[in-house]
């Protein structure tokens, strides 16, 4: 995965763990305010009511309504991808575009691709070989309209 990526999908990861940690904080608000209510202790039930509206409320203003925040971090990769997908347009890699690519290449990526081929063939050349599936897949290409 490209680097911007990863370090995106990180902060993302980061993020939500925040919205964990806040909703446990929340949930044990509650109890505290329950513990209050049981106990008729109004004055304490009101301040976890207010403690918990104003924890939650900075929560959904800084966190999630700034580019800081999970808005912020499902955005940034998605926008990431949008900008970096494949330039053709319908996001297939297409022959010509590998043609296209192979030409303008340089010599260390030449090199690597052509290594990467023969690791290939050395790897299926004492591998079992279907000969009616190669041999149609080649007849196949025999029918090729001839120039």
């Amino acid at each position: 995965m490209p680097e911007p990526l990863t370090q995106y999908n990180t902060d993302l990861w980061v993020a939500f763990g925040a919205l964990q940690a806040a909703m446990l904080n929340w949930r044990n608000r509650l109890y505290y305010l329950g513990d209050n209510i049981l106990a008729e202790n109004w004055a304490g039930a009101k301040s976890e009511c207010y403690q918990l509206g104003d924890d939650f409320g900075t929560y959904v203003t800084t966190a999630l309504c700034h580019s800081s925040g999970i808005k912020g971090k499902v955005y940034a990769p998605l926008h990431w991808i949008d900008d970096n997908w494949p330039s053709n347009g319908n996001g297939e890699v297409t022959m010509d575009a590998m043609l296209t690519a192979m030409i303008g290449a340089e010599f260390d990526e030449l090199q690597k691709f052509v290594g990467l081929v023969d690791a290939y063939r050395v790897a299926i050349w004492n591998a079992p070989f279907n000969a009616d599936f190669y041999g149609a897949l080649a007849r196949g290409f025999a029918t090729w309209p001839q120039y």
